[in-house]
């Protein structure tokens, strides 16, 4: 997963549903803004993380 950069998911405050993470905020937004559409539901969340890889340098003692 190395060099991966910002992921982005929109859920919905009132039910919980949430779109497929993606690398494009703009896409998230969209997908809340269709679930208001067809639900009538105002509130979301937009999240944003990024995948790492971790790796030990030294044994630890």
């Amino acid at each position: 997963m190395t060099g991966m950069g910002l992921r982005y998911v929109g859920k919905c405050l009132t039910c919980a549903e949430h779109s497929v993470d993606t690398a494009d905020p703009d896409d998230g937004q969209v997908w809340c803004l269709r679930h208001a559409g067809a639900t009538g539901h105002t509130s979301y969340e937009m999240s944003a993380f990024q995948y790492f890889d971790a790796m030990m340098t030294a044994p630890r003692p």
